[in-house]
């Protein structure tokens, strides 16, 4: 897992296609927002696309919209990142419904929710170079 704090040179999506392009391997990004929201996209070598709102509340009232029209879009959202983790090589004892949860919950700090999103899709927690 990589971690940049500040703006992308270029576009999430962008660099989203790189990685994929450069690594031949699945691979999200989550454009975070004041750390109350953000925008998870991923996407497979074989351009499978999908994207999922964490902390729903919040933007639907970023984006304007209902959060029904959010919320509808929640199942989809989980079956397709599940789809994208497996793809990865993770995600086989993962359940959607689980996945589903954790997009609908809201944490303080987005990042959080981050995390436990991709926990919940199975992925290995990532190391800390730093630590001892």
């Amino acid at each position: 897992m990589w971690q940049f704090h500040g703006t992308l040179p270029d576009g999430a999506e962008d660099v989203l296609r790189a990685v994929v392009e450069w690594t031949g391997a699945p691979a999200c990004v989550a454009s975070v927002h004041d750390s109350d929201v953000a925008l998870v996209s991923g996407l497979a070598p074989g351009g499978d696309e999908w994207d999922v709102w964490l902390n729903l509340r919040i933007a639907a009232e970023m984006l304007d919209r209902p959060l029904a029209e959010l919320d509808a879009s929640v199942p989809a959202g989980a079956r397709h990142a599940l789809s994208w983790a497996r793809s990865a090589g993770v995600g086989d004892g993962a359940d959607a419904t689980v996945i589903e949860k954790v997009l609908r919950s809201h944490e303080i700090f987005v990042e959080e929710l981050f995390d436990a999103f991709l926990d919940r899709l199975g992925f290995p927690a990532a190391v800390d170079p730093e630590a001892s």
